[in-house]
């Protein structure tokens, strides 16, 4: 490529062209044929690179050699850039982020600015797992979401993606997982203890609608959501403790060791020996209560009998096996029923004393053998 200066010694001192100037004597610079023909052999030069026929009719040539080598493959010349193709002038844009500040620390948070990998969460293709270059959930990346599976160290008993993100110093991660598979319906968590050892916490798991927690989980009494329909006399091991319903009187029977032949409820609670049981009545509104007499042996017992509880739909007589019984507490003083195996007596306590034991006023006695009574003070008065 030549300048006019070149060709002729009329171009001013940068070989560049001037107007010249009669006043001071300056030409004008001429015209020569070495010039032209330059301009002319490198215009020709770029159509022929670009295979292109010089056709002296074809005013467009040139502009089609531009054109047709910006989208030729030649040494040199950026066809792409991280995948952009150039547009319809053969440039090629850069996306936003090509000139924005970085991230100048991982708590910088200034708007606008391009995260820096460990800033901020990143997507990642860690996996978790039994023979995999992870194979711990201790060992994923922090400030990331992976993904780990259930035969991996530390996992939280499911397999799905894991959300690890920290504060601080980077020390106090905490753990979010979520299972994929299935009903997809577990959800855990756990924290790491970035202080001393820096030890990870257990898992703990989330609790809702699609997760509900078990009466095991929650400490409490399971109840049976299927009719009963067992032998009661079986349901005396710590691990039978529940709430069980019977619908059908024809199934409480006393084969089963049912206390009377009527659907109800039955609840089973840990006591001494294994557990206790309650059976309450659906119709008759009757309870019932037994335990075992010894130690559980492993399948039906031993158990004591069937006793009813007293109240207002009990037809059955009040039965007490003690010698003093049917206390009547009001006011100072205290008075029972005693009997003895010989006599039966009305006792009082002392004033003061209402739940204590007799004193020695014997005001009411019925031999008990041969019915006669003895009044121990007698005060008449006529009535008119």
């Amino acid at each position: 490529m030549q300048k006019i200066g070149s060709s002729t010694n009329t171009a001013d001192a940068n070989g560049e062209f001037t107007d010249g100037d009669p006043q001071t004597q300056v030409p004008c610079t001429w015209v020569m044929a070495a010039w032209l023909n330059t301009l002319q052999r490198e215009l020709v030069h770029l159509c022929e690179e670009a295979g292109i026929t010089i056709d002296p009719n074809d005013d467009t040539q040139v502009y089609q050699a531009i054109a047709q080598l910006l989208n030729t493959s030649t040494e040199g010349m950026v066809k792409t850039v991280n995948e952009r193709q150039p547009d319809e002038h053969g440039n090629v844009k850069l996306g936003s982020a090509a000139d924005a500040d970085i991230q100048t620390s991982r708590d910088d948070v200034t708007a606008g600015r391009v995260l820096v990998n460990g800033g901020a969460l990143a997507l990642r293709t860690v996996l978790a797992g039994a023979g995999r270059a992870v194979t711990d959930f201790d060992g994923l990346p922090a400030n990331s979401v992976s993904f780990g599976y259930n035969d991996a160290t530390h996992s939280p008993g499911f397999t799905g993606s894991v959300l690890d993100f920290s504060g601080s110093s980077g020390k106090y991660n905490a753990q979010i997982a979520t299972q994929y598979n299935g009903n997809g319906n577990h959800i855990a968590f756990r924290t790491h203890n970035g202080d001393a050892a820096g030890a990870w916490n257990n898992w703990f798991e989330l609790y809702h609608t699609g997760n509900k927690p078990t009466a095991t989980d929650m400490d409490a009494l399971p109840l049976a959501d299927t009719d009963l329909n067992a032998d009661l006399n079986t349901l005396g091991a710590y691990a039978s403790a529940g709430v069980y319903h019977q619908v059908s009187n024809a199934d409480a029977t006393a084969a089963s060791h049912y206390p009377i032949a009527e659907a109800g409820t039955l609840l089973a609670t840990p006591s001494a020996y294994g557990c206790q049981q309650e059976y309450t009545t659906f119709s008759s509104r009757r309870k019932f209560i037994r335990g075992l007499s010894a130690a559980w042996n492993g399948t039906n017992g031993p158990w004591q009998d069937w006793n009813e509880l007293y109240g207002p739909t009990n037809p059955n007589e009040i039965v007490s096996t003690s010698a003093n019984s049917y206390r009547i507490v009001y006011g100072n003083y205290g008075a029972f029923w005693r009997q003895d195996g010989g006599n039966l007596y009305l006792m009082l306590t002392n004033s003061g004393d209402a739940h204590g034991s007799y004193n020695s006023l014997r005001p009411f006695t019925v031999n008990l053998a041969s019915g006669y009574i003895t009044m121990g003070r007698l005060g008449l008065t006529d009535y008119t």
